[in-house]
């Protein structure tokens, strides 16, 4: 019996001390606060950080943390109207 090997594994702290809904929850992507002054441009990424008129547009002064994810949200929306803009303009 020394050289048999158990299908046992013993739960984590977390696993014991959280409910399903908060492992589910760890599990989802979330929106992350990040000073503009952290981020730094990647060369030949196709998100770059640009310092234009666009990028002043999208950066509120002092949004309201329950406020963040609407600004989120219309960001990307303006950032795709650019991009089907720009598909157009590139198509003819």
């Amino acid at each position: 019996m020394a050289g048999r090997k158990s299908d046992f594994v013993l739960p984590t702290l977390d696993d014991l001390f959280s409910t399903q809904e908060m492992r589910e929850e760890a599990k989802l992507a979330r929106i992350r606060d990040i000073p503009i002054e952290l981020i730094d441009s990647f060369p030949d990424h196709p998100f770059k950080v640009r310092d234009d008129e666009d990028m002043t547009q999208l950066i509120p002064k002092s949004v309201p943390l329950n406020q963040t994810e609407d600004y989120v949200c219309k960001a990307l929306e303006h950032y795709a109207s650019f991009l089907r803009r720009r598909a157009e303009r590139d198509s003819r």
